[in-house]
C-alpha cells in the first residue's frame, strides 16, 4: 500500500514538473521518471518499468555516460528480468 502512495506522490510532481517553467525541471523531471520506474518494478509492473527507463535515457542522452542516475537507468532499462 505505502508503494502505492508513493506512485501517487511521484505522478503528482511529475504533473508539477511537467508545466513549470523552473530551471531546475530538467533535473527533477527527470529523476521524477527514474524514480517511478523503480516503484513501478517494485510493483511488479515490468513493461511499464521499462518504459520509464528508456524515457529517462532519453531525456538524458547527451549527460557524461559515466552518471550515477544514468548508469543505473541502463542496467535497470537492459535487465532481460524486465520485459517489454
Amino acid at each position: 500500500m505505502k508503494k502505492q502512495g508513493s506512485f501517487h506522490h511521484v505522478r503528482d510532481a511529475l504533473d508539477i514538473y511537467s508545466t513549470t517553467a523552473s530551471p531546475f525541471r530538467a533535473v527533477y523531471h527527470s529523476k521524477c521518471i527514474l524514480l517511478l520506474g523503480k516503484i513501478l518494478e517494485q510493483n511488479s509492473a515490468p513493461q511499464p518499468a521499462r518504459s520509464q527507463y528508456e524515457e529517462f535515457h532519453k531525456l538524458w542522452r547527451r549527460a557524461d555516460e559515466d552518471l550515477p542516475e544514468l548508469l543505473e537507468a541502463k542496467a535497470r532499462r537492459d535487465d532481460e528480468r524486465v520485459t517489454i
